[in-house]
C-alpha cells in the first residue's frame, strides 16, 4: 500500500515570534495531510509534527534556542536522527496500516506546555 508522509513541525500549533510564516506553512500542511487522508485513499496519508532535531553543531550554532527548548521539553532534550527514523519507520509500516488523515506529534513532549 502506498503512503505519502508529511513532515510538519510544532510551529504549526505553537505561535512564536518571528515564526509566522512557518507556522502558517506547517499548519497549512497539517490541513492538507487531513484532506488528503479522505481523497486519496486507498493511498494512506499521514504527517509528523516534529519538534527539535540535533545535528551536528547545533549546540554551538545555535545554543539559545537549544538551551531554551531543553528548559521547556519535558523530556529535557531534541530528538536524535535515529529517534525520528524509528518513528518513521512505525509509521510506514503495516503496524500502522489503519490510519490515514492524521498527524503525530513527536516533540519530546512539547505539545503538553500551553506556553513555551
Amino acid at each position: 500500500m502506498k503512503v505519502c508522509l508529511n513532515i510538519s513541525s510544532i510551529a504549526a500549533n505553537t505561535a512564536r515570534p518571528g515564526h509566522a510564516i512557518d507556522g502558517a506553512s506547517k499548519a497549512a500542511l497539517d490541513s492538507l495531510t487531513r484532506s488528503a487522508g479522505q481523497e486519496l485513499t486507498p493511498m494512506r496519508t499521514l504527517g509528523l509534527r516534529l519538534g527539535l532535531v540535533g545535528k551536528v553543531g547545533i549546540d554551538q550554532g545555535r545554543a539559545r534556542d537549544v538551551n531554551s527548548w531543553k528548559q521547556a521539553a519535558p523530556l529535557k532534550r531534541y530528538a536524535t536522527a535515529d529517534e525520528v527514523a524509528g518513528v518513521v519507520e512505525f509509521l510506514l509500516s503495516t503496524a500502522n496500516a489503519w490510519a490515514t488523515g492524521s498527524t503525530y506529534d513527536f516533540d519530546g513532549g512539547i505539545a503538553t506546555k500551553a506556553n513555551w
